[in-house]
């Protein structure tokens, strides 16, 4: 199976080294997280220097902004003029067209929920954003590709298909981790909701992840390495393999930080899965 990774960068000086362990467990290609403050071009162009050095092809590039508190650094770490120099010089990440974010939440924490989210409001504002943000980076050939999470203003089905209705021309596609979209009350069903999700959403999707999930005691999620939590890998490969199209990259979306080691076993794991799967 033709797997990417998921790269976090913290620090631009320590992106060589985050580089050189994606390699090492066998990865050639995925999205780098742009994840401090204060990014500038010449930060932008040391990263991409550091993955071109060890080889690693560029096919997304994250800046997870919010979009409804766009100039607070508190929920990921970036903000609004991050977000701008990372789309500004996107060219030299492989040329890469593709800028992935959060949906937005009112929350202080990603993973918090706010009753205030599902609002006719939020997805109001949300989309008001979106657009202004469009029009801060026009004539720079970018698609907003947002990621959805249960608690956020997208955050299910119906809202992502909504918002695929407002910006028909394809400039805001899908990020689809879908284990984020598994709420409390669907996780009994995740063998079933998860395959179903992946296939309703594929059309949207432009880019997808594999992450594990697993609900704690306290009925918060944590997101393990696939085989580490309590989806069924084998389903969801072939939901993705028979609904997504061929150029859609398939990344794996690890918590940070994790050795080679222990991305090499995800990679070993996921591709275990696709051989059963029929899709390796």
């Amino acid at each position: 199976m033709d797997l990417g990774v998921v790269v976090t960068i913290n620090n631009p000086a320590e992106s060589e080294a985050q580089f050189t362990k994606a390699r090492e467990a066998g990865f050639s290609f995925g999205q780098i997280n742009f994840a401090w403050h204060g990014i500038s071009p010449d930060s932008v162009r040391q990263v991409a220097l550091a993955a071109r050095s060890q080889q690693f092809r560029t096919v997304a590039a994250g800046c997870p902004i919010n979009p409804l508190r766009l100039n607070e650094d508190l929920l990921m770490n970036v903000d609004e003029r991050d977000f701008i120099r990372v789309v500004e010089n996107m060219a030299m990440l492989d040329n890469c067209r593709r800028v992935v974010f959060w949906s937005g939440t009112y929350a202080r924490h990603w993973t918090e929920p706010n009753l205030l989210n599902h609002e006719q409001d939020a997805y109001f504002a949300l989309v008001v954003e979106l657009k202004r943000l469009q029009g801060r980076v026009a004539g720079i050939p970018t698609v907003f590709t947002i990621q959805p999470y249960f608690t956020h203003i997208i955050h299910d089905v119906a809202s992502s298909e909504r918002l695929n209705d407002d910006f028909p021309d394809g400039s805001v596609r899908l990020a689809l981790n879908p284990a984020y979209l598994v709420t409390p009350t669907l996780y009994s069903h995740r063998a079933s909701v998860v395959p179903t999700l992946i296939a309703t959403l594929a059309p949207q999707t432009e880019i997808a992840y594999l992450s594990d999930t697993f609900l704690r005691d306290d009925d918060t999620f944590n997101y393990p390495l696939p085989g580490q939590g309590a989806l069924q890998m084998v389903p969801v490969l072939k939901s993705m393999k028979a609904n997504l199209s061929a150029e859609t990259p398939i990344l794996l979306q690890p918590p940070t930080p994790l050795s080679s080691a222990a991305l090499k076993g995800a990679q070993g794991f996921i591709n275990e899965a696709a051989t059963k799967a029929g899709v390796a």
